[in-house]
C-alpha cells in the first residue's frame, strides 16, 4: 500500500485523496521539539505513521547542508546534549530556538557514525524511545548508509543489535524493522545474482527473530533525475525484498523509489513511500544540501509511468494521442479539460515557481492508485504490474516518435529500465 513520505508540509497538496493508508515523517522534516508537538490529528492519513531516524545521513556536511543537519542534529541519536530541548515558554518560538542555538549543534556534528558501543546503543535508545513517543505503528530502527560492499555489513548490524536490545528493555510490543539504506554505488555494475552484499543482508536480518521485517531505500548517488535508471540497483531491491519476504517470512517496506513502489509490491513489499517533490521521491545525499528555488509543477502519466513536460511536450501529446495519455484524477481534470478547449493551461497547471498544489494532488492520486495493487494475490499483482510496465514502454516510443525527447520534464528512458529489471527478478525468482 501507498504512505505518503511526509517531509515538512503535512497538510496533502490539492485534493489527494484523504484514504491514503499512512505516512512516513523524516527526521530533517523539522526539529525534534517541532517534530513532537504537531497534532497527528488534524491528518488523516498520519493515524498510522511511521518515523524514519535518517542515521543514514549521518556524513552530511554542515557548511553546504546548514538546515538539514540542523534540524537532525535536534535529535538525541545525532547530538545529544547540544543545545537544550525547545520550551515553549522560554524560546516562544521553534525559530528563536534555532537562531540560538544553530551554531552549537552545526558544530556539534561529527559528520561520521558512533563507533562507540556505548554511544551508540544510547542512540538506538534515544530512537526507539522517541518513536514510542510519538506513537507509530511500528518501529524503525537507526541504520547507516551502507556504501562499502566490503565489511561484511559489522557496522549495520551492530546497530541493529544495539536497536533490538533497547527494544527488549522499553519493552517494546509494536512490530521492528532494520534499516537497510544501501547506496547505488554498491549495485551499480554489479549482476545482482552474484551479489555477496545482498545475501550478506538477508542473512542477517532473517537470523534475527525479533526483527519483523526491514525499511528498505537506496541512496541513489548516481541519479540526476527523480528516478532509477540502472537495472542493477532495481533488481536488486526486487530481490531483496523477495528473500525477505518469501524467503524468510518478514515484511519488507520501501521508500524513495517513486512509483516503481507498486513493482516493489509486487515482488512482496507491504508498503512503499513517495510524495510529489523530488525529495519525496529519491534519496540523495545532494539533495539536503542548502539550495535555493522552488519546484513547479509536473504532470505525472500513470499509463507513462512517468512526468510528461508542462510547457510544450504535454500539448504535443495531446494533440497526437487525445486524453489517452492522460489520468482522470480530481486535480488533473481542469487540465483536461483546458487541453480539450484549447484554453492551456488553466491556473492552477500554469508552468510556474510554487504552483504545484494541483500537480501534487493529481500524483499523490496516482500513488493512492498504484498502491491497491499491493492488496491483490501474488499472481494478480505480477500480473498487473506487467501489463503496466509493458504499457508504459509501448507509451514512450509513441511519444518519441512523434518527436518528443526525454528531457527533464519528459521522462521517456525509465521504463524500459525498470521492466527489464522487473522480467530479470521473476525469471530469477521463477515467478
Amino acid at each position: 500500500m501507498f504512505y505518503y513520505n511526509a517531509k515538512y508540509a503535512f497538510a496533502l497538496p490539492g485534493q489527494a485523496p484523504t484514504a491514503i493508508a499512512g505516512g512516513i515523517i523524516a527526521a530533517s522534516a523539522m526539529p525534534a521539539g517541532q517534530l513532537v508537538r504537531r497534532d497527528f490529528r488534524k491528518y488523516s492519513y498520519l493515524q498510522h505513521r511511521l518515523f524514519d531516524p535518517q542515521l543514514y545521513l549521518s556524513s552530511l556536511d554542515p557548511i553546504v547542508a546548514t538546515k538539514s543537519v540542523v534540524n537532525l542534529a535536534s535529535w538525541p541519536w545525532f547530538c545529544p546534549g547540544a543545545a537544550p530541548e525547545y520550551d515553549s515558554d522560554t524560546h516562544t518560538s521553534v525559530k528563536n530556538w534555532k537562531d540560538l542555538h544553530a551554531d552549537a549543534l552545526l558544530q556539534s556534528w561529527h559528520n561520521c557514525v558512533p563507533n562507540d558501543p556505548q554511544k551508540i546503543g544510547d542512540a538506538a535508545r534515544a530512537a526507539v524511545k522517541v518513536q514510542l513517543q510519538l506513537g507509530c505503528e511500528m518501529i524503525i530502527l537507526p541504520g547507516p548508509l551502507t556504501t562499502l560492499a566490503t565489511q561484511q555489513y559489522a557496522t549495520e548490524t551492530e546497530w541493529i543489535d544495539a536497536g533490538l536490545e533497547a527494544c527488549k528493555s522499553l519493552k517494546v510490543g509494536i512490530p521492528v524493522l532494520a534499516t537497510v539504506a544501501i547506496s547505488d554505488s554498491v549495485l551499480r555494475g554489479v549482476d545482482p545474482t552474484q551479489n555477496p552484499l545482498l545475501q550478506t543482508i538477508t542473512n542477517q536480518l532473517s537470523a534475527r527473530g525479533e526483527l519483523a521485517g526491514a525499511y528498505i531505500l537506496p541512496e541513489l548517488a548516481s541519479e540526476s533525475g527523480y528516478v532509477c535508471t540502472s537495472r542493477d540497483t532495481l533488481w536488486s531491491l526486487l530481490l531483496l525484498i523477495d528473500d525477505l519476504v518469501r524467503g524468510a517470512g518478514k515484511a519488507a517496506l520501501v521508500n524513495y523509489v517513486g512509483t516503481f513502489g507498486a513493482v516493489a509490491s509486487a515482488a512482496g513489499a507491504s508498503v512503499w513511500s513517495s510524495g510529489y517533490y523530488r525529495g519525496q521521491r529519491r534519496l540523495k545525499l545532494a539533495d539536503f544540501e542548502d539550495q535555493e528555488g522552488r519546484a513547479r509543477p509536473r504532470y505525472h502519466s500513470l499509463k507513462l509511468a512517468g512526468d510528461i513536460g508542462l510547457q510544450s511536450d504535454i500539448e504535443s501529446a495531446y494533440k497526437q494521442f487525445g486524453d489517452r495519455i492522460l489520468t482522470d484524477t480530481k486535480d488533473g481534470l481542469s487540465l483536461m479539460q483546458a487541453l480539450a478547449s484549447g484554453t492551456y493551461p488553466p491556473p492552477e497547471w500554469e508552468y510556474t515557481p510554487s504552483n504545484i498544489a494541483a500537480a501534487g494532488g493529481h500524483y499523490n492520486e496516482i500513488a493512492y492508485r498504484l498502491g491497491q495493487i499491493a492488496s491483490q494475490s501474488t499472481d494478480r499483482r505480477i500480473e498487473t504490474v506487467k501489463r503496466w510496465l509493458e504499457g508504459a514502454v509501448v507509451w514512450s516510443s509513441n511519444l518519441q516518435k512523434i518527436g518528443i525527447t526525454g528531457s527533464s520534464q519528459t521522462e521517456l528512458t525509465h521504463q524500459a529500465v525498470w521492466l527489464n529489471a522487473f522480467q530479470a527478478w521473476r525469471s530469477h525468482a521463477r515467478l
